[in-house]
């Protein structure tokens, strides 16, 4: 078999997979993305940390959640090492 026959025939089998694919695994993205139910263990986390999961998100939550999660993220790699900081 030559190299040209064998790439031709790849692309044609992704192009098949994807064509049988694409509208199963959309639906179920969008029955995912669109749903209003939680699952158990999400409802357990947001009753332990007081969320509100209906609640929509502010324009200034959003820069506070990402600058909360990267001062969790330094506090836990910088404060592992036996609480030793290091500054430059």
């Amino acid at each position: 078999m030559s190299p040209a026959l064998a790439a031709g025939l790849q692309i044609a089998f992704v192009l098949a997979v994807l064509a049988i694919a694409y509208v199963p695994v959309g639906d179920y993205m969008a029955r995912v993305y669109s749903s209003t139910r939680d699952l158990r263990v999400e409802s357990v986390i947001y009753r332990v940390g007081r969320i509100d999961s209906r609640a929509e998100q502010t324009w200034y939550a959003t820069p506070q959640a990402f600058s909360d999660s990267r001062w969790r993220a330094h506090c836990s790699c910088t404060f592992s090492n036996g609480f030793r900081v290091y500054y430059r």
